[in-house]
């Protein structure tokens, strides 16, 4: 698979010396206070608008920090303050615009409008909680560990996302401001 990626960044500004290996999979397009990357080789740098983000990056915000995100295949995604968000796996082909993404939202908000992948393939694009993983499937959606909302996308459009909690229950959101919860009782 032909991977579409920006060039990799070769130093961090803050001294932490080498970066993730490979090529970079999405860039920082805004940022509110503090943010960081921690990068699969254990180093960790301090964000800055318009740095490269890697497969394997978990990307962490301080309070009162937010960072927003756009990644090869145009799926935009912004993180809230206190938040933990690890891009685990990820790969996109530019010429069939195909490709997976897996994600793990360990603490804070998200909001993700999704981009190529989750629009061609439906099982491809999905963002793991503690109690829930969402399958993001052509749409909008905002959330947080315990609780996502579908928002759609420009013009209206609803998408779909498929809630399944660790226990195996389910629930397909499919109307814009439909929204679930994962509590102590389950799926609501």
């Amino acid at each position: 698979m032909e991977v579409a990626m920006a060039p990799r960044d070769e130093a961090s500004s803050d001294g932490a010396g080498t970066q993730s290996s490979g090529a970079a999979i999405g860039t920082v397009k805004t940022l509110t206070g503090g943010a960081v990357a921690r990068h699969g080789d254990g180093t960790q740098v301090t964000l800055h608008k318009g740095d490269s983000i890697f497969e394997g990056d978990v990307l962490v915000t301080e309070s009162g920090g937010a960072v927003g995100v756009v990644l090869a295949d145009g799926t935009s995604l912004s993180l809230g303050e206190k938040g933990r968000l690890a891009l685990n796996d990820y790969a996109y082909d530019a010429k069939s615009h195909s490709g997976d993404a897996h994600l793990s939202l360990e603490s804070g908000s998200f909001a993700l409008v999704s981009g190529q992948i989750a629009k061609t393939a439906p099982d491809a694009f999905a963002l793991k909680t503690p109690t829930m993983t969402i399958g993001v499937r052509g749409t909008g959606v905002a959330g947080n560990p315990s609780s996502v909302a579908l928002m759609g996308e420009r013009g209206g459009v609803a998408g779909e996302v498929v809630i399944t909690t660790p226990g195996g229950q389910t629930a397909t959101l499919n109307s814009v401001g439909a929204a679930a919860t994962v509590g102590s009782g389950g799926l609501s």
